[in-house]
């Protein structure tokens, strides 16, 4: 299974641990979009954490972000951005 989660900088731990614990039985991909929340998700890299989900940096393009949601089986999103909704829909 493939899933595409959408982290807000709201909640750092909840963003960086659900993935991380989903990851195991899925390929998780992590869209990080604040980047903030993505130097935080670097520096605890560096330390071995977070290392079994793929992250997407706040620095990609929509393009980009179209084709991941597209190739995933479920879309976990935090926030009410309706282009996100409309591509994890159709």
């Amino acid at each position: 299974m493939r899933v595409y989660f959408e982290a807000s900088a709201i909640l750092a731990s909840y963003n960086l641990d659900l993935p991380k614990a989903l990851s195991p039985e899925a390929s998780v991909y992590v869209d990080i979009g604040h980047p903030l929340l993505y130097a935080l998700y670097l520096y605890e890299r560096l330390h071995g954490r977070y290392e079994s989900f793929k992250a997407i940096s706040p620095y990609v393009d929509m393009f980009t972000r179209f084709h991941v949601i597209k190739k995933t089986d479920v879309a976990h999103l935090n926030s009410l951005d309706a282009d996100l909704a409309k591509m994890a829909k159709s």
